[in-house]
């Protein structure tokens, strides 16, 4: 079959331009023109052989210049997924091959306003991919074939006819309900979906939606996320249907808040233009909550201290957040030579960091950049190789510290098949952590559970039968950055029970100052403080064995029970139950830095300030979060009322479709942890109990 011919970027500009839409050049490669006042620009068959190249992308201005053409650009491919759905047929699409039909036009009239669609729970980090769909008028152009895309692509038409005539108002709603549909989808739950559809359904058959268009919806929603049992997901709108039809009870908001997030369902709820109701709230939320004390002034004893006072004037970083990545660096770049033996286990320098801000804007990058300088400067041959990004697959962490590899050739004879890495220190830097709980949470990812052993210094491996990789002796550092909301979103219950979780120091920064014009530390302070890095860099890789002085060993003594106390209720409890590994580790690190191989009393304080610092910021992100996302719903519904709530109370609010066992576990722990209490109240016939939040 003969290849269509590739037309030239010129010969495409001319046949726009025949069809009444103004061409703009554009950069090879870009999607914006460098020319000012480019919206004004109408270039003439004529002018476009002297304006266009083969090296030129194309832009095709819209709205009222092209007699109203409109471009819907799908940025997500959910969007995309469920375009057919909600867009009317038009016949002009063009996309690139990974992302196909991801551009629609119309021809609209009266010109729609301006439309960008987003996700909700990743504008705070800023997210790529943060975009579900645009709609793109007046004042606006679009990058059309043959232009090629910045990531090499090409853009190709799938359709070449005309674009649809469409209605302002009809295409502002469509895009709406798409972009609703693309954001539940991806955020519908592998193993919950049975429940998420029936509340879903249930919160749209109670705003008035017919059951038909609720079926609609439903299976967009389904196709968004590659649900393949649309079948039941449709049998699911019938059953609440056929419920609410009788007078019982259905789920719906609520319950859809608890499965995918109240921000996602606020958001969906907005687009759909489904009025506000009651909603379950907490007594004390994030902005709520006092801010952790800021670090205390034994954290910084020492270099690392020094270090931080040094350049504090010039950075809008957090303090705070420039001592915890230093510790972790420092202990990245002297590597597994000095250790601490508490019985048969070594506890070595790697450490696992997580900064948490309130926002994006917390300056959490701008604090590393600052420490990674000053570290790098020790060690050429860690600052660049050994410090790498990007946490997605256990296997991945160990391909970059594996072993080498021994086989047969077909001789008979061994033969090295892999050199491995000699280097086994890794400093992985996650600045967008929530990316990597996300994936954790696939069936089958490996990255927890390599994490975990690489903390504890354990030996690494995959089972991967055609490319077995193993680790003896790692090293394996990670900062990792995220928001408040993320943490809270995306850490699973698996992770928070397993142990991941609290193999992390985690420590809340925020921006210390507004320093408009930046900042920079004086070159002679620089190498003043650089060569004293390098000098407790070179000390501590001298170091095998460490010990407590005997005053040190005295304090650690008495402070032991209660870091050790296995008694902390809910996800503080959790989150914090390492706390005699981590406080052992931190001063290890003090000691160092402080040239010496012994622990003394002003490095175990300042490791214990850090600590409760960590304690602190688990403590404001998490609350009094029980960690049990039933039993939470449950204590905050109780809160919600304070005339209490009975079993068939709660029942009804939180779905009916609960078993009984289910309610019954979660307050028997509510009980436990004294946060709700009974009592019976007399009725005709049976007693009943009544449940009420702990004050």
């Amino acid at each position: 079959m003969a290849q269509p011919k590739r037309v030239t970027p010129l010969e495409a500009a001319r046949e726009y331009t025949r069809r009444g839409w103004p061409v703009v050049p554009i950069p090879r490669g870009k999607k914006a023109p460098n020319l000012r006042g480019w919206q004004d620009l109408r270039l003439t068959e004529e002018e476009l052989s002297g304006r266009i190249t083969a090296n030129t992308n194309l832009g095709l201005l819209l709205g009222e210049p092209s007699g109203g053409l409109t471009d819907v650009d799908l940025d997500a491919t959910e969007a995309i997924a469920v375009a057919d759905f909600f867009l009317p047929k038009t016949s002009r699409v063009h996309g690139r091959p990974s992302k196909l039909r991801s551009h629609r036009w119309y021809r609209v009239s009266p010109s729609p306003e301006y439309v960008k669609l987003v996700d909700p729970t990743r504008l705070e980090s800023h997210a790529r991919n943060s975009t579900i769909v645009e709609i793109r008028q007046d004042g606006h152009q679009t990058v059309v074939p043959p232009s090629l895309h910045d990531s090499g692509e090409l853009y190709s038409w799938d359709e070449e006819g005309d674009p649809a005539d469409c209605d302002a108002s009809d295409l502002f709603q469509s895009v709406h309900a798409l972009a609703a549909a693309a954001l539940l989808g991806r955020y519908w739950p592998t193993g919950q979906r049975h429940e998420a559809a029936l509340a879903l359904a249930g919160m749209l058959l109670r705003a008035g939606w017919d059951e038909a268009k609720v079926s609609h919806f439903v299976g967009a929603v389904a196709t968004a996320a590659g649900d393949e049992e649309l079948r039941l997901r449709i049998r699911d709108v019938v059953s609440t249907a056929e419920r609410q039809n009788e007078g019982r009870s259905t789920t719906g908001a609520p319950t859809l808040s608890i499965i995918v997030g109240d921000v996602v369902v606020q958001q969906v709820r907005k687009w759909l233009g489904i009025t506000s109701q009651a909603k379950i709230v907490g007594s004390q939320t994030l902005k709520a909550r006092d801010w952790p004390r800021a670090l205390a002034p034994e954290a910084f004893y020492g270099l690392v201290g020094e270090f931080v006072y040094a350049i504090d004037p010039y950075t809008e970083a957090d303090p705070a957040a420039i001592l915890l990545q230093f510790l972790a660096a420092f202990g990245s770049v002297v590597g597994s030579g000095p250790r601490f033996m508490v019985g048969a286990t070594a506890h070595r320098l790697n450490e696992f960091i997580l900064i948490v801000g309130r926002t994006a804007k917390s300056r959490k990058g701008t604090s590393l950049g600052e420490v990674l300088a000053g570290i790098g400067a020790a060690d050429d041959s860690w600052a660049g190789p050994r410090v790498l990004t990007g946490l997605s697959s256990g296997e991945g962490v160990i391909y970059h510290v594996r072993d080498e590899r021994w086989g047969r050739n077909k001789k008979g004879d061994q033969e090295l098949v892999d050199e491995g890495v000699a280097d086994k220190r890794l400093l992985v830097v996650e600045a967008e952590f929530a990316s990597s709980l996300r994936v954790m949470q696939r069936e089958g990812n490996t990255l927890s559970p390599v994490l975990r052993c690489a903390w504890d210094g354990l030996p690494l491996g995959t089972l991967t039968k055609n490319m077995p990789m193993k680790a003896a002796q790692s090293h394996i550092s990670i900062i990792g950055h995220t928001t408040c909301e993320d943490l809270l979103r995306y850490l699973s219950a698996t992770d928070q029970a397993n142990g991941f979780a609290n193999r992390f120091l985690i420590g809340c920064a925020q921006r210390s100052k507004v320093l408009p014009d930046g900042g920079a530390l004086p070159e002679t302070e620089k190498g003043d403080l650089n060569k004293k890095i390098c000098t407790a860099v070179d000390f501590a890789r001298s170091v095998c064995e460490m010990r407590r002085s005997p005053e040190a060993r005295e304090i650690w003594n008495e402070i032991y029970p209660e870091l050790s106390r296995d008694d902390q209720p809910g996800l503080f409890g959790a989150l914090t139950a390492r706390a005699e590994a981590h406080v052992l580790r931190l001063a290890m690190m003090y000691a160092l830095l402080d040239e010496m191989a012994e622990i003394r009393p002003g490095h175990l304080q300042a490791a214990l300030a850090v600590w409760q610092f960590s304690e602190n910021s688990v403590r404001y992100v998490f609350g009094d979060a029980l960690g049990d996302p039933f039993a939470d719903a449950i204590l905050q519904a109780l809160r919600q009322n304070p005339g209490g709530l009975t079993r068939t109370d709660i029942s009804n609010l939180l779905g009916r479709h609960r078993k009984a066992e289910e309610i019954h576990r979660a307050l028997d722990l509510l009980y436990r942890l004294k946060r709700a209490e009974f009592k019976n109240e007399q009725t005709d016939g049976r007693s009943v109990e009544r449940w009420l939040a702990c004050t």
